[in-house]
Formats: C-alpha cells, sequence, structure tokens
C-alpha cells in the first residue's frame, strides 16, 4: 500500500511542479507542453482512481 500512497504523492509534486513552471513561462511551446504532461498526470490520477473502485 505505502508504493501506491508513494505514487499519488509523486504525482502531486509534478501536478505542483508543473503548475509553478507554468506561471513563469512565457514561451508558448513550453506552455503546450505544460499542458499536455498536466493532461497526462490528470489522466493517470484519474486511472488510479478507476482501479482503487474496482478492487
Amino acid at each position: 500500500m505505502r508504493e501506491k500512497e508513494a505514487k499519488e504523492i509523486d504525482l502531486n509534486a509534478e501536478f505542483e511542479r508543473l503548475i509553478k513552471e507554468a506561471q513563469t513561462s512565457t514561451s508558448h511551446e513550453t506552455l503546450t507542453f505544460i499542458a499536455e504532461q498536466l493532461l497526462n498526470l490528470l489522466m493517470l490520477k484519474q486511472r488510479g482512481l478507476f482501479l482503487k473502485q474496482q478492487m
């Protein structure tokens, strides 16, 4: 169970890091990349929640 919790914490930390980076960036390419990464993280979190419900 600790491994799953650690993964959730890592996802949250990555999410926060990307948000901070987006707040300071002005490059269109960088912001597009950050948006894609945030979407990927959200999908991972949603998948994790779905898998928890299936247990």
